[in-house]
């Protein structure tokens, strides 16, 4: 089944009652309208091997868990240009257990994360994308909020996320948060934006309330690769999970990994033309690449107990 859509306006109001979605089919909107009201619902999702594209759209939902683009485990959404919000708590721009690329658009979550990707894919070039998550207390315990976040639920044994160009901004909370899966991240030349004090990316645990795995054994395996970047902010992780951070072309970053000494395992790897300043101590199971781009700012890498000599 193939379904075109010019110029078109989709409304739709009911809890739970999304926009437009393929099973199994193809779906295909250029220059249009979809607003999603209630609670529960979707602007764009496909499932089932179905796939829905949109050029020049504006997309959005105003209900709580109300994704706008959301793609089950084997389905694709490729939106171009255009305007993707969301209103609602709980309600990313894009949750993805299956694959979802957007080029050239505004992503805004104005309650939510801006990204959630459930053991899928997730591809951005040239966006502008912004999340405002709020207070979310699980087991009396209050969660730090987060931008991006990269876990297995329904989803996936692998998360991956990649930007090129463009701007990314958590108006709060950490910019990225891994857990329960093993995860990669890329970016390359993007304007990153979070909080003084948060950090860029924190791979933890959970207590197993949402579906992410077991408590005490959904840690996460985060490579967070970096090419002709500016990265500030620390790298965190907790005893079930292990980080690893590879520095290429002319990035630079400022920050430390891993300084609490609680990570299972933590690598660094830093190319020729890449820079690393130290804002604090850092402990590592591993370093690879050239000691000399380490600005150490009277602080110390330590690798397996051991301090790295320049």
């Amino acid at each position: 089944a193939q379904l075109l859509l010019v110029s078109s306006e989709i409304a739709a109001a009911p809890l739970g009652a999304g926009g437009a979605f393929a099973l199994g089919g193809t779906l295909r909107m250029q220059n249009g309208v979809v607003r999603a009201a209630g609670s529960n619902s979707f602007a764009l999702a496909a499932a089932s091997g179905g796939s829905v594209s949109a050029r020049e759209s504006n997309l959005s939902t105003q209900g709580a868990s109300s994704p706008a683009l959301y793609a089950a485990a084997s389905g694709s959404v490729a939106v171009t240009g255009g305007m993707t919000a969301t209103g609602g708590e709980h309600s990313p721009v894009i949750s993805a257990a299956g694959s979802v690329t957007v080029s050239g658009a505004t992503l805004r979550a104005n309650s939510a994360e801006a990204v959630a990707v459930d053991g899928g894919s997730v591809s951005l070039t040239d966006c502008a994308v912004s999340g405002r998550m709020g207070d979310v207390v699980v087991a009396n315990a209050r969660v730090i909020p987060y931008c991006v976040a990269l876990y297995r639920g329904a989803g996936g044994e692998r998360s991956s996320f990649s930007m090129i160009r463009g701007a990314l901004t958590a108006l709060r909370g950490d910019l990225f948060y891994a857990t329960n899966t093993d995860a990669s991240i890329y970016l390359e030349g993007v304007a990153l934006s979070f909080g003084e004090g948060r950090a860029l990316l924190r791979a933890a645990g959970n207590d197993g309330s949402r579906g992410w795995g077991e408590a005490g054994k959904n840690g996460a395996a985060c490579v967070l690769t970096a090419k002709d970047q500016t990265l500030r902010g620390d790298v965190v992780a907790d005893a079930l999970s292990s980080v690893s951070l590879t520095l290429r072309g002319s990035s630079a970053y400022t920050g430390t990994v891993n300084a609490a000494n609680t990570a299972r395992a933590a690598r660094v790897t830093l190319e020729d033309g890449a820079t690393w300043t130290l804002t604090g101590d850092a402990y590592l199971t591993a370093f690879t690449g050239r000691v000399g781009g380490i600005v150490t700012n009277g602080f110390t890498v330590y690798v397996n107990g051991v301090p790295l000599a320049n």
